[in-house]
């Protein structure tokens, strides 16, 4: 074994890749390429002379020697690093970096502006990849294709996958102005619910997770709260369905904020669903070894504040 012969990166790139799993990841940390982590993992191999890693579907685990050296790898870093450098400040503004986050259009239409002006003041050197929400997405977050997540938290998650509290994602039902529906009300004046079933409606449609007809998204959210409608369109294309509205009698089922945004465009109207008990909490999801990762942790804070400002 000649651990004295590498470089101080590369037992960097084997600390990181220990505790990610990822070369992309370490890579990402280290602020080189993948093929240039690539390259200083086999010399971190030939020097060691040992795999150190072994590469499956979705991850790199380490190898029984690569266990016994970590330890003394990580105390020599430690202690480098106590020799040379003063304790680091996490500042927003050094971060040169590509996140790939997951979220569905009607997120990202009530929200996201807000989250990139606010990412941009103050971590210019940040680019975000927005990915459209399918089923692989808790895969991608195994694997490091994916930095996060915003989507619903639930019980059946890998235990691996950290979900944090966003906001609790409320819904409201959208139709035109004067629709009909409107004047048929109970005599507490509360909605007549059961009316509704007569008129159709637009359904949000997400391919991969095969909620086409039937029992599409709405069937999913709202789980027979509401009367089953005819679905005239089954769409992905939130803000386009959203035109057919003021010329027609359908309906559908919008994001709160984005419903409000809607209406204050003129043309439409939103009753609240969370009566009805519908909501559900919204996390920020990511890998367990992104713990401490404190560029990814402070996206999270600005995602928290930009949906707070809107709930």
């Amino acid at each position: 074994m000649h651990i004295d012969k590498l470089a101080i990166e590369e037992l960097r790139l084997l600390v990181l890749l220990y505790k990610t799993h990822s070369l992309k990841d370490s890579a990402v940390r280290l602020n080189v390429s993948t093929p240039t982590a690539s390259r200083m993992l086999a010399r971190l191999r030939a020097a060691v002379e040992d795999e150190l890693f072994i590469r499956s579907a979705s991850a790199m685990t380490p190898t029984h020697a690569c266990r016994r050296l970590f330890p003394r790898v990580e105390r020599i870093l430690a202690e480098m690093d106590a020799l040379t450098h003063e304790p680091q400040v996490f500042r927003p503004s050094h971060i040169k970096r590509i996140f790939r986050v997951m979220l569905h259009e009607q997120l990202f239409l009530a929200h996201f502006a807000d989250v990139f002006r606010e990412v941009r003041r103050l971590a210019p050197g940040v680019s975000i990849v927005i990915e459209a929400v399918s089923d692989a997405g808790h895969e991608a977050l195994k694997t490091g294709e994916l930095d996060a997540m915003i989507f619903p938290m639930t019980d059946n998650v890998s235990p691996d996958i950290k979900a944090q509290f966003l906001a609790t994602c409320d819904f409201d039902i959208l139709m035109r102005t004067n629709h009909p529906w409107l004047t048929e009300v109970n005599r507490d004046g509360t909605p007549d619910w059961s009316a509704l079933k007569r008129y159709e409606k637009i359904e949000t449609t997400i391919d991969s997770f095969g909620t086409r007809a039937p029992g599409g998204l709405d069937h999913w959210i709202f789980k027979g709260k509401l009367p089953e409608q005819h679905t005239a369109l089954w769409c992905p294309y939130v803000q386009a369905a959203t035109e057919l509205l003021p010329e027609s009698d359908l309906t559908m089922v919008v994001y709160s904020p984005l419903a409000r945004e809607l209406c204050r465009r003129g043309g439409l109207t939103a009753l609240s669903l969370a009566s009805l008990g519908c909501g559900y909490p919204l996390g920020f999801l990511r890998h367990g070894r992104r713990d401490d990762d404190p560029a990814l942790e402070w996206l999270r804070a600005v995602f928290v504040s930009c949906f707070n400002q809107k709930h």
